[in-house]
């Protein structure tokens, strides 16, 4: 991603951003509240009415700006966004499918390969309640599908916005432990979050974002450490 600009009307969310992801690298994006973290990774992720996006964004080497949101789907760039944004009325197996179909991918298939990437924590507890609405879901249990749902089909670029967000710690835990098998599996992954608190030992890269303005601090694990909570 380079000089990515992104603005509601005349207001500019994100400024001249760069950002790189490598496959087989975690990578944190911290930034307080209103910095424009979600703004930046939903214009990567998808196309939204009312947001002007300018710059490029390309998936190797593929201009991913110009594809509609279901395009880069199919790309292989998935996005968990904050909120889960998942569909309530429908069953957790529905909103499974949903998914599955937008993607061309056949449902027990790719239901199987997403929940196997998952711990087993989250994908015993879907498993237990595929068909209850997902609205009666926990806000936890919800995280949990909003994860699946992106772990569907094939998958190169995982951007989470504060993933952790209404897990227990313990399941918290278990899902940075994942994201850094994720990562040495080959995918490349975003993950947006307020602080380092819960990823400092998972990333090897961090940028930071503060009104928009997005700066990169390179170095080993060790040294992201040091950036602090």
């Amino acid at each position: 991603m380079e000089d990515l600009v992104v603005r509601y009307g005349k207001v500019t969310a994100v400024s001249g951003a760069a950002l790189r992801l490598d496959a087989g690298e975690a990578v944190a994006l911290i930034g307080p509240n209103s910095a424009g973290k979600s703004s930046l990774i939903e214009a990567i992720a998808a196309s939204v009415p009312g947001r002007t996006v300018a710059g490029s964004a390309s998936l190797g080497g593929q201009d991913i700006l110009a594809m509609g949101t279901r395009d880069r789907w199919c790309a292989g760039v998935r996005l968990v966004p904050q909120g889960r944004q998942i569909y309530p009325s429908l069953s957790v197996a529905d909103n499974l499918r949903v998914i599955a179909d937008n993607l061309g991918v056949e449902w027990g298939d790719g239901v199987e390969r997403s929940f196997a990437l998952l711990p087993p924590a989250f994908s015993d507890r879907l498993k237990l309640r595929l068909r209850v609405p997902a609205g009666n879901l926990s806000g936890g249990e919800q995280q949990m599908l909003a994860l699946a749902r992106a772990l569907m089909g094939d998958v190169r670029a995982i951007l989470l916005d504060e993933p952790a967000l209404g897990l227990a710690p313990r399941i918290a835990s278990e899902l940075a432990a994942m994201i850094e098998r994720w990562a040495a599996s080959g995918f490349a992954i975003l993950v947006a979050d307020q602080t380092l608190r819960r990823w400092g030992g998972v990333v090897s890269r961090v940028y930071t974002v503060s009104r928009g303005n997005v700066t990169e601090h390179r170095g080993t694990k060790e040294s992201v450490d040091q950036l602090g909570p």
